[in-house]
């Protein structure tokens, strides 16, 4: 029968001979994994270099009418848009997902946030379940959504309009994006931190605050989107703001990070002082 109370790590039988405690893998672990990511960076660079060297870097969907009026688009073009517009509602989704998640991640680490971080990342997720479930199940089958503007479009049906969808999901994560912006507030005006740390929460708050205007920026764009024949030119300012606000929300994320660089920085100007 097993004993309960505290297990000890170590054991109970004294090292065996000839083991060296003060032996690690530090050495094997850093100088294997540092040197393929720093390649892999590299080589991540040097790709986005050769496609700026052959050409003009684009975006898929813009070449075949994503901004463009639908009159002047083929049904095929078309086809394609909405194949970009299921991928990108997708992306844009689980995008901005991991980046509120990562919000807050960071907030539990500084603050007491157990059942506000759980709160939280349930609006989150089930914000990120309802869209993908969502998509996926408007139009049976799946690819009636884009085939049902070819010129065969074939049998299939939609149970609701994703458009009306995606516009009322907006609203929703505007609202949490709100939620996980507030949420820090009460204990930042308590607490004594560390100067670094309060640049490093303002700089959130701050750039949180940007997240939560393109949400509404995309909000307005996808209403408009709703009240007008042409969905492809109206399609281009969703698709615009789909991708500046999961772009902010990765800086806002990675805020966190630079503490470090803001410490030394701020060090200085004391010095200076």
């Amino acid at each position: 029968m097993s004993a309960s109370g505290p297990v000890n790590v170590q054991g109970s039988r004294p090292a065996a001979a000839g083991l060296h405690l003060d032996e690690n893998h530090d050495g094997a672990i850093y100088g294997t994994t540092l040197p393929l990511i720093v390649v892999a960076s590299i080589a991540v660079i040097l790709r986005i270099a050769v496609r700026l060297m052959r050409g003009r870097p684009k975006i898929e969907s813009i070449p075949y009418g994503v901004g463009r009026h639908q009159l002047l688009l083929t049904p095929s073009d078309v086809v394609i848009v909405w194949k970009c517009m299921y991928s990108q509602m997708i992306l844009y989704a689980t995008s901005v997902t991991f980046a509120k998640i990562s919000a807050l991640l960071f907030y539990r680490r500084l603050f007491d946030f157990t059942w506000l971080f759980w709160a939280g990342l349930f609006l989150v997720l089930s914000y990120w379940l309802t869209a993908i479930i969502a998509i996926n199940v408007a139009c049976r089958p799946t690819h009636y959504l884009w085939d049902r503007y070819a010129e065969d479009p074939g049998n299939g049906f939609c149970d609701f309009s994703v458009l009306d969808f995606f516009f009322a999901n907006g609203i929703w994560a505007m609202i949490i994006d709100a939620i996980i912006l507030c949420m820090p507030i009460p204990c930042c005006l308590k607490l004594q931190m560390p100067p670094s740390e309060r640049a490093v929460v303002i700089g959130i708050l701050l750039v949180g605050g940007g997240v939560c205007i393109t949400s509404v920026m995309r909000i307005i764009a996808l209403a408009n989107e709703l009240h007008t024949p042409d969905v492809t030119y109206a399609a281009g300012p969703v698709f615009m703001w789909s991708t500046l606000e999961p772009s902010m929300a990765i800086i806002c994320a990675c805020l966190p990070t630079f503490a470090p660089f803001l410490r030394v920085w701020y060090w200085s100007l004391c010095a200076k002082a």
